[in-house]
């Protein structure tokens, strides 16, 4: 059962997709979808993205994100970016994508400050000190990356970007 700061949420991805005019599709689940680790209290930090490094056919990468696989449990993002050029909703809730990283990053994030961009790191997944990011960002993967489809087509690129405003403008409201 959704909360309603989740409820909100939701509707704010959907509303804010469709003002922005990006192209989506939700994924069943997609609403209840989470790694069960739950959002930071702090708020949502910003967008991370990825690309799934294979040429599988878009509805087997779709499957690894929702599902996970042997390594990492499902789901690995919140939007996945089809060849298509539309955007498929994964989760609204925390998804596997930003694993561990330096705290001093995180701020730096936070703080939009990046004076020594990126910030050195020292802490890394894993690490004594590392924070979690899969609560502190929502995560993209692009369905590219493989011999077959090295880089992102035009239609992804765009859709990408699109997207990440919408979702940024969504964060700008809520948080």
């Amino acid at each position: 059962v959704a909360t309603n700061r989740q409820a909100r949420r939701n509707f704010e991805i959907l509303d804010t997709f469709d003002r922005w005019g990006v192209p989506h599709h939700q994924v069943d689940g997609w609403k209840s979808r989470s790694n069960g680790s739950g959002w930071s209290p702090q708020g949502v930090s910003g967008c991370m993205h990825h690309h799934t490094a294979w040429d599988g056919p878009d509805a087997d990468q779709l499957h690894d994100l929702v599902k996970g696989g042997e390594n990492l449990a499902g789901p690995k993002a919140n939007f996945g970016v089809p060849q298509n050029g539309r955007i498929d909703i994964i989760a609204a809730g925390a998804s596997n994508h930003a694993g561990g990283g330096d705290p001093r990053v995180l701020r730096a994030v936070q703080l939009e400050n990046y004076d020594r961009f990126p910030p050195k790191t020292h802490k890394h997944h894993k690490s004594p000190g590392a924070v979690g990011g899969n609560g502190k960002f929502y995560g993209w993967e692009t369905y590219c990356g493989g011999k077959k489809r090295p880089r992102m087509s035009d239609k992804q690129y765009r859709v990408l970007v699109l997207s990440t405003a919408a979702i940024i403008d969504a964060l700008d409201a809520v948080d």
